[in-house]
């Protein structure tokens, strides 16, 4: 598999080259909730690839995040990799709906974290646990995040992007 150290940081450049990197954390938090939201949509419509396409979309954003904080995704989710082996999806439902409307749990921890001035190290752990967990749910759902990421990415560079706010 290829280091997510390494698609976040081509990620994070496209970001970057986008001039879009103007906001703080907590804004950023709410541009995962708002993929989130899409997602669920997805399903609602049941147009599973976009669906699919939206949760790569959630993880982008995170790896954004991650890096835009110094965080070391590689070796962060090594330190943490026990939360995705001990985070048991099946407890928050059976279906990728109900573990989409679970995510709203740790995201609002994550937003917690980051009415400090400096954010504190709970922030960086709070985020990967995040992330690990919609591993495990794209896991648990045959959902394949690596290749979906890939996908979006593409999508994304295509894409024009004029009317965005910078």
């Amino acid at each position: 598999m290829k280091l997510i150290n390494e698609i976040a940081k081509a990620h994070f450049d496209w970001v970057e080259s986008k001039s879009w990197h103007n906001k703080s954390p907590l804004e950023s938090i709410a541009l995962i909730g708002s993929e989130i939201g899409e997602a669920v949509q997805e399903v609602f419509n049941k147009n599973d690839s976009l669906r699919d396409l939206e949760i790569a979309d959630i993880y982008l954003r995170c790896i954004d995040l991650a890096v835009e904080n110094n965080i070391d995704l590689d070796e962060n989710r090594k330190k943490q990799i026990t939360h995705y082996h001990n985070f048991n999806v099946s407890n928050y439902g059976y279906h990728v709906v109900q573990h989409l409307a679970y995510l709203t749990v740790p995201l609002a921890k994550l937003a917690n974290t980051t009415r400090h001035e400096k954010l504190p190290k709970e922030f960086s752990e709070t985020l990967i646990n995040f992330m690990l967990e919609i591993e495990k749910i794209s896991v648990y759902n045959h959902i394949d995040l690596i290749n979906n990421v890939a996908e979006k990415i593409e999508i994304n560079l295509t894409k024009d992007h004029k009317d965005r706010i910078r």
